[in-house]
């Protein structure tokens, strides 16, 4: 029953998270969270859904990881001169 809702609150954190990638990195996790469930009750989740985004938790290897790929610390002209042939 743990592992359907963490994979429930999964993907609802990843379905309500789009407009929040675009928000700047280091903010409130709590806040975020908060967000993201009151985006989730516009859109029609349920309880049991509101509820599984509880066990949302940050994951530091996977903010880890994400920080370390150095391809997006470039600017969009160095990244396209880099990655398009001409």
């Amino acid at each position: 029953m743990r592992l359907r809702v963490e994979i429930l609150a999964a993907l609802l954190v990843g379905a309500f998270a789009w407009p929040a990638a675009a928000q700047e990195c280091g903010g409130d996790f709590k806040a975020w969270k908060q967000g993201v469930a009151a985006e989730a009750k516009a859109a029609g989740v349920g309880a049991v859904g509101l509820d599984a985004l509880e066990y949302a938790v940050i994951d530091e290897k996977v903010l880890a990881r994400d920080r370390a790929q150095g391809v997006f610390a470039q600017t969009f002209t160095q990244f396209s001169n880099r990655m398009i042939s001409t």
